[in-house]
């Protein structure tokens, strides 16, 4: 699994995202609702998921690890494939999205590309107990490191393991670090200690 690339922007054409990485520039179909698209030449994070089937390999990408995490739930939902998980992801925020599922807003919910009365009645009912991050008990905690338990816990690891260890290994990093790099410092340090 490819979790996330690093590498230098190299620009947006249709959906597609351009990320050079040690000479290898990555194809990556990415949600088109981005506000903050950064400068060709910048050095950003993409975190991916690699989709696989007999006849096709496909490289999808996100800005931060809930639309990833996002993404994830709604191909678990039977009809959706990641193109209209895409399209899906493109049409709202993360944030907007689960608030309709905590609602069960069947309207709003139609109304997203893509999605009939029937298959607004299949993602309620699949993800209403799922995406847990504006009710998660670990609520109290800043919502990144909510970000980080779902995609630790995704991975395999023990949610309760992962919140007693974040608070500790927070402490060590750098107070100047911006919200992306403390998310990507957490998860870094996160899957070393629990691998341990």
């Amino acid at each position: 699994m490819i979790y996330s690339i690093t590498g230098i922007y190299k620009g947006f054409i249709g959906d597609y995202l351009y990320l050079e990485n040690n000479s290898i520039v990555w194809e990556i179909v990415m949600p088109s609702n981005s506000t903050a698209m950064p400068r060709e030449g910048d050095n950003i994070t993409v975190y991916t998921y690699l989709y696989h089937k007999e006849d096709m390999m496909q490289l999808y990408g996100f800005w931060d690890v809930k639309s990833r995490n996002l993404f994830l739930q709604l191909l678990k939902v039977q009809g959706i494939g990641p193109k209209q998980a895409i399209k899906i992801l493109s049409a709202t925020t993360v944030d907007t999205f689960i608030s309709i599922i905590n609602e069960n807003d069947i309207s709003k919910l139609s109304l997203l590309p893509g999605i009939g009365k029937k298959t607004a009645q299949k993602i309620l009912l699949v993800l209403k107990d799922i995406l847990v991050y504006p009710h998660d008990d670990s609520q109290h905690l800043d919502s990144i490191y909510n970000d980080i338990i779902v995609a630790l816990s995704d991975m395999g690891f023990e949610k309760e393991k992962i919140r007693k260890i974040l608070p500790d290994i927070e402490k060590t990093l750098p107070p100047e670090m911006d919200r992306m790099e403390k998310e990507q410092e957490l998860l870094r340090l996160a899957i070393i200690a629990l691998s341990k």
